[in-house]
């Protein structure tokens, strides 16, 4: 909301950009954070039989929102026009961030900790103080392979939610109107199939969906690039789809890997130092990395190859990972464990 306040460059100078840039910056530590917590915070409501599930549908309605944002950027360019847009029509969409915060905070302050976490505060004089800490003494390992399957999970969201609209545009050619018309569609496909993986996850296990997507990025990237610069709008759509599908196996499985691999007591902290690391350094500069191997190489298809290499890097790491389904958060405040064969009646 505060950016769709800010003055312009005209107005006080140099303050403007300095300004949007600090605002971008919470936005993005503040989102950062909150999904591993969200995540955390759902899966630990989560029946252990179904955590794969609503652990996706969390992944899901982190990608809802962009295409939301970017249909209603579009929309008010449209219908403004553009020299009433780039004067002041820009600022709705931000604007409308006021209202929706004021309806999070009302539903955050009306929130229970989850049963996990009190089963935590009943077992101990104490809750941890330095979760942090303790995480990266006690879980480093953990953590180390966090960040491994995160960052091919960062890879792949940024390369399909950010970098391909400016790629279709730049490298293939199409207007920005078609550009992000292909990607809205490619991610329409993609947002559904996130939720079924995540079920598939629950009867054969994490490991098994980490090991359908890293290769599945490994043998689709190159052929999905090559779609892509085609030239074809249906070629493009097709193109991002195949890139899509190795990526909805992947996040579906990350997302309730980095909760079910942490205790309780450092949930929160280890997920959030793995994931968030992963998607700084390999989802954070993905767009810019993929334009400088296709100015550097003059290949269209070089950001495949990066995508393939990444996920050749992170192949070991995937058989190093335990495997964490049916494990029931509830049971022991020093590390996950597996479910009993028969789940108890709640109480």
């Amino acid at each position: 909301m505060l950016i769709g306040l800010l003055p312009t460059y005209g107005t006080i100078g140099i303050l403007a950009p300095i300004l949007l840039a600090v605002l971008r910056l919470v936005q993005g530590f503040s989102g950062g954070g909150e999904f591993t917590g969200s995540t955390s915070f759902i899966s630990e409501y989560a029946p252990d039989e179904k955590r794969g599930l609503f652990a996706s549908i969390s992944a899901t309605f982190t990608t809802l929102p962009s295409l939301l944002g970017g249909l209603t950027v579009f929309a008010a360019a449209a219908g403004f026009g553009a020299e009433a847009y780039a004067a002041w029509g820009w600022r709705i969409p931000f604007l409308l961030g006021g209202p929706l915060a004021l309806v999070g905070l009302f539903i955050r302050l009306r929130m229970d900790e989850t049963p996990a976490f009190r089963a935590l505060r009943e077992q101990e004089e104490r809750v941890e103080s330095t979760p942090t800490r303790e995480a990266i003494r006690d879980h480093g390992r953990s953590i180390l392979l966090v960040f491994a399957i995160a960052s091919l999970s960062a890879l792949g969201a940024y390369t399909l939610g950010t970098y391909f609209v400016t790629y279709l545009q730049e490298v293939v050619g199409f207007s920005n109107t078609t550009a992000i018309a292909a990607n809205f569609l490619a991610f329409f496909v993609t947002v559904p199939l996130v939720p079924i993986i995540g079920m598939l996850g629950d009867r054969i296990g994490r490991k098994p969906l980490l090991l359908i997507g890293a290769p599945g990025f490994i043998l689709l990237s190159l052929p999905g690039y090559l779609l892509a610069s085609s030239g074809n709008f249906f070629g493009a759509i097709v193109g991002q789809l195949l890139v899509a599908l190795p990526w909805s196996f992947v996040v579906s499985a990350v997302v309730v890997i980095i909760v079910e691999i942490f205790p309780t007591r450092v949930r929160y902290s280890g997920a959030s130092i793995g994931y968030n690391l992963g998607y700084m350094i390999f989802g954070g500069t993905a767009p810019i990395v993929a334009t400088f191997l296709v100015s550097a190489t003059g290949s269209s298809t070089a950001p495949a190859i990066y995508l393939i290499v990444v996920a050749l890097l992170v192949l070991p790491a995937i058989f190093l990972l335990p495997e964490t389904r049916g494990y029931n958060l509830l049971r022991g405040a020093d590390r996950a464990q597996p479910a009993p064969t028969t789940r108890p009646e709640a109480t």
